[in-house]
This record gives structure tokens, C-alpha cells and sequence, in this order.
């Protein structure tokens, strides 16, 4: 009897103390939560600030901008993720939104608007968040689900209060431009129909002059677009699910002799593109082994040249085939709301360099895209590419080809 007694005993100690340790564990679980709370409440104030600022920013200063509303919301889906997804499932949408807004930003009238209502949305969800974090400091909500040792909080938890949503959110994405939209997220790829693997096989085969029944075929995606992959020995490709644009070829094979040359290359890479969807297409660089010749191509949008969407291109001069083929860059950024601006700036040069030629571009500058222009040198016997602010004209970087 005593036996029973001594183990009734334990086992009741035993519930008394994991009773406790869990009540602490909430307590210690409900600071947390009221820090990241507030945290949150104050980076959506500062993502609202910071996106006012990015409306009326220009210059350099449009890439510091960029940069803080960045930075701001990844630091708030930091918060956020500390929460159960189905009690923030408006606001990580929301912040998913402005962040690709911000990344893509490039100054137009409607993107500054668009800055606006963004800015206002932010600020709603500041307040709202404001409002929550004073009814758990005043009491009114609780942030642990046990209030005691042995019972749940009588206070409503303060999670099932703590996503927002204004109802017209849809109306405000419809807003960002599809360059900086989360469609699976591409301009390029945006209302495309959905081709079978079918018709991608063909596509590829008509390429890589694979027989279509010797191809091994299965689905994969690269940083979110959805490819049709196929391979076949070496030989490998990839067509985009939408619209069944080419995504990357590899096709080697055996370059002995050289019957084409360079410039033929070029011409032949230039037409491919062209046949294969690939519109107002310029060579911007180019290299050449004995056997080979490599091309790098940049769409032209607009009086725009988007050096940050190329396409590369490999001919064999033996027989004028495509041995390899990259358009990943091209099909994430392409784009086609911008346009050169018309104000003229003036660029200081070395006094060894003589411009033969400026444009307008996008170009990835230090991690981020900015509006240049691009001045093209000769110096001994090499391409200089000096790449200056659209706004100020100070030079950014320069490369020799």
C-alpha cells in the first residue's frame, strides 16, 4: 500500500513540476513574442517612412533608398516568421509585395505612386500593430496561451488578433509593374499559356537535333520559373513552361575546323534569336577560341539597353550549330516599362579616352540595378565600357572588353 502511496506521490510531483515548466516556458515564450511584436510594429513604420522617401528620391539617392526598404522589410519578415503563418498571412504578403516593388524600382511617375500607396498601407499596418501591442501591455490580450500552472489564459491570445488586411489589397498589387509583381514573377513569363512537355521536346529537338525519343525528361524550376528539362548524354535543355521560351542550351560538340568566321558567327547567333522570340537584340561583347565564338547579347526597350538581361550565345565554326545558350538573366529581368530619359548629362572622362559612342542602360552597378549611361572607348586595342550615374554623371565602374 505504502508502494502505491510513494508512486502516486511521484507521479503527482512529477505533473506539478512539468506543469510549471511549461507555464515558465510560456512566460519566457510570451517575451519573446511581445519583443519580436514590437520590433515588427516598428520596422512597418519604418518601411512606410522609407518607401515616402523613395517616392521623391533621385540620384544616388534612389539606391540608398531602395536599399533601407529592403532592408526594413526583411528585418519585419524576420518578425514575422516567428509567428504561425495563418496570423500574419496578409501582412507577409504584403511585405513579399514591396520588397520585389522596391528591388525593381526605376523612378517612374507611376511606380512613385504606387511608392504612395504602398507607403499608406505600411502605415496602416504600423497602426494596427500599435493598437495590438498597447491592448497586451494594458492587458487586454495576452501573449502566452497558459495563465497558470494548470489553465489556459481567460485573456484572448493576442496572435488571433494579429494579422491586418484592408480588404483592398488586390486592388493595390494590381499597381506594381510585372517587372517587380510575384506572378512566379517574370514580364517576360506574365499571361503566357502553359506548353506541354510535349511540345517543349519538340522545341528542344529541333535545336539540339536529338531524336525526341532518345530525350530523358522531367519538370524543375530555377529560382522560380518552371522549366521542362531535357538531357540526353552531354546534351542538355531547358524550355521555360511558359510561353516555351528557351531557358539554356547545352549542346557540345566537335569543332576541328574553322569554316565560319567571327563576324558570320554573330550573324548566325543574331538570327537564332531573333527566329527563336528573342526581338531588338545587340552584341555587346564577344570573344573567339580557334574553334569557337562566344556572344553576349542585351535587349534594346525603348531607346534602353538592359545590360542586366543578356543573353549568351556559343557557335561553333565548323558548322555554324548553337553549342550553348543562357537566357536565364534575360527572362528574370527583361522588361519593358522603362525608357531612356531625355535629359543630357555630361560624363568626365580620362583625358586618354575618347568617347566613340553613349546609351542609355540598366545595369547592375555594386548589387544593384541602376539607370547609366554607357560610354563605349577604344584603348589599345580593347573595348572601354565606363558606366556613369543617368542623373549626376559620375562615373560608377569601368571595364575593359
Amino acid at each position: 500500500m505504502s508502494y502505491l502511496v510513494a508512486v502516486c506521490v511521484v507521479f503527482a510531483a512529477s505533473g506539478a513540476f512539468f506543469m510549471r515548466a511549461k507555464a515558465g516556458y510560456e512566460e519566457t515564450l510570451g517575451k519573446v513574442r511581445l519583443s519580436n511584436l514590437t520590433s515588427l510594429c516598428e520596422y512597418s513604420r519604418e518601411v512606410g517612412s522609407g518607401l515616402r522617401v523613395l517616392a521623391v528620391s533621385s540620384g544616388d539617392s534612389t539606391a540608398d533608398s531602395m536599399a533601407f526598404v529592403r532592408d526594413r522589410i526583411m528585418g519585419a519578415v524576420g518578425c514575422i516568421n516567428t509567428f504561425d503563418a495563418k496570423s500574419t498571412k496578409h501582412m507577409a504578403e504584403f511585405f513579399g509585395k514591396a520588397y520585389n516593388f522596391a528591388e525593381h524600382f526605376t523612378g517612374t511617375e507611376k511606380e512613385r505612386e504606387t511608392a504612395v500607396r504602398l507607403s499608406m498601407y505600411a502605415q496602416e499596418i504600423y497602426y494596427h500593430l500599435n493598437d495590438v501591442s498597447s491592448a497586451v501591455l494594458n492587458g487586454a490580450y495576452s501573449v502566452t496561451e497558459y495563465g497558470s500552472a494548470y489553465k489556459k489564459s481567460d485573456k484572448p491570445y493576442f496572435e488571433k488578433h494579429l494579422d491586418y488586411s484592408n480588404g483592398k489589397e488586390r486592388e493595390l498589387y494590381k499597381l506594381i509593374s510585372p517587372a517587380s509583381a510575384q506572378t512566379g514573377g517574370y514580364f517576360l513569363l506574365d499571361g503566357k499559356d502553359k506548353i506541354t512537355a510535349d511540345t517543349a521536346m519538340q522545341i528542344a529537338s529541333g535545336i539540339c537535333k536529338v531524336n525526341a525519343a532518345l530525350w530523358r525528361t522531367k519538370t524543375d524550376a530555377d529560382e522560380g520559373i518552371p522549366l521542362y528539362s531535357f538531357v540526353h548524354g552531354n546534351v542538355t535543355a531547358d524550355i521555360c513552361q511558359k510561353g516555351g521560351m528557351i531557358y539554356k542550351i547545352v549542346n557540345p560538340m566537335k569543332c576541328e575546323k574553322a569554316f565560319y568566321f567571327s563576324l558570320e558567327a554573330q550573324k548566325i547567333a543574331s538570327d537564332f534569336l531573333e527566329k527563336n522570340g528573342f526581338k531588338d537584340m545587340i552584341c555587346m561583347d564577344k570573344s573567339a577560341s580557334e574553334f569557337e565564338a562566344s556572344f553576349m547579347f542585351v535587349p534594346s526597350v525603348n531607346g534602353l539597353l538592359l545590360m542586366n538581361a543578356p543573353v549568351e550565345a556559343t557557335v561553333c565554326l565548323s558548322n555554324g550549330e548553337i553549342t550553348f545558350l543562357d537566357s536565364s538573366a534575360y527572362i528574370r529581368n527583361y522588361r519593358e516599362d522603362v525608357y531612356a530619359p531625355k535629359n543630357e548629362v555630361e560624363i568626365v572622362m580620362p583625358p586618354n579616352l575618347e568617347v566613340r559612342e553613349t546609351m542609355h542602360c540598366i545595369a547592375e552597378i555594386n548589387g544593384r540595378e541602376k539607370r547609366c549611361i554607357l560610354a563605349v572607348s577604344d584603348f589599345d586595342g580593347a573595348e572601354v565600357f565606363t558606366y556613369a550615374d543617368a542623373q549626376s554623371g559620375r562615373v560608377l565602374k569601368t571595364e575593359i572588353k
